[in-house]
């Protein structure tokens, strides 16, 4: 089964290109946090996963996401090889993405609070009586 899911953060703004059929090709690369420390430094590295969409996943990429959101991607991991200007075979691994998703929990632009912005119902909608639930107030309550 070749199966992967990350989550991260866009390390520049994607590249789309179409090819001469007309189909959407896009390039994009994500950081993702390593779950643990350096030893060292004490913070928290990240691995870079280059990934590539197609047709419309690629279309909505482009147009949803820029360099520093988060985004959530599923697909499957792809070895691809080519030769340097040396004459060097260089052997890379790519993320084909089959889906992708928006992650809440960052601030979309400076100052914008709306996406942490916590929301609370006033305690009196709760309060309303239902008739058919005793309360403290009944006088008979079973217990």
């Amino acid at each position: 089964m070749n199966n992967c899911v990350f989550i991260g953060n866009l390390v520049r703004d994607p590249e789309i290109r179409y090819t001469d059929s007309g189909i959407a090709i896009c390039s994009f690369s994500i950081a993702v946090q390593q779950d643990f420390k350096n030893k060292e430094t004490g913070n928290r590295e990240a691995d870079f996963i280059n990934c590539v969409a197609w047709r419309k996943t690629a279309e909505l990429i482009n147009e949803h996401f820029t360099k520093g959101k988060p985004i959530a991607i599923t697909g499957s991991m792809r070895n691809e090889s080519y030769n340097n200007r040396d004459g060097v075979k260089i052997n890379t691994y790519k993320i084909h993405v089959d889906k992708f998703e928006f992650v809440r929990g960052q601030k979309d632009e400076p100052g914008d609070d709306s996406v942490n912005e916590q929301k609370t119902v006033p305690n009196e909608q709760f309060e309303k009586k239902n008739p058919d639930i005793p309360t403290e107030e009944d006088s008979e309550l079973p217990f």
